[in-house]
This record gives C-alpha cells, sequence and structure tokens, in this order.
C-alpha cells in the first residue's frame, strides 16, 4: 500500500494521547501522524491518540491507538494502529479535498 503524505494544507488538528498529553500536528497520512508535543514520550511505546482535525466546513474526530516511531523536531512520528478502516478513509478523503497528494 502506497503512503499519501501531507504537508500542507488548510487542515489543522490537534489532540491528546493518551488521554492527558496535548499535540499539534505537523504532518498527517491514513498510516502515520508527526506530532508536535512538548512533554516527553518514550520511542517504542504504544499510545492512545484522539485527534480532531478542522477544515474549515469539515471536521472529523479520530480515535487511535499508535506506536511511537521516533523522535523528530520539537515531536515524535507516530505510526497509527487500531484505526478504522472508515478513519483511514475519512483521514484520506479530507487530505485529498482540502491538500492534494504529494
Amino acid at each position: 500500500m502506497s503512503e499519501n503524505r501531507y504537508t500542507s494544507c488548510d487542515v489543522a488538528g490537534s489532540g491528546k494521547l493518551n488521554k492527558d498529553v496535548s499535540f499539534k500536528i505537523i504532518e498527517l497520512s491514513a498510516e502515520k501522524v508527526r506530532i508536535k508535543t512538548d512533554a516527553p514520550i518514550e520511542i517504542k511505546s504504544r499510545v492512545s491518540i484522539d485527534m480532531a482535525l478542522d477544515a474549515g466546513l469539515v471536521q472529523i474526530k479520530i480515535k487511535a491507538n499508535g506506536n511511537v516511531l521516533k523522535k523528530i523536531d520539537g515531536g515524535y512520528e507516530v505510526l497509527l494502529t487500531d484505526i478504522s478502516d472508515e478513519d483511514r478513509n475519512g483521514i484520506n478523503e479530507l487530505m485529498k479535498s482540502t491538500c492534494g497528494t504529494f
């Protein structure tokens, strides 16, 4: 499966890891999310993710679990796991309609 990446668009996003660590979305696909947070998170740890995506007229909420892959500048890259097909499709459709693919 190829990974669609969307690095700049009119979608704002934020959420919580493990119900208490706030983050902002830097980059998003239906497979991975890069987040910015000041909180320390252990690499290779498993996290629960609650995200809210806002594209003006369309807002969606996503619930998933993820695996923290690596630390990036000011945040972390998280592989989305245990995410419904409906939520994956919702991310792809929202991003396609507002960003286009790269």
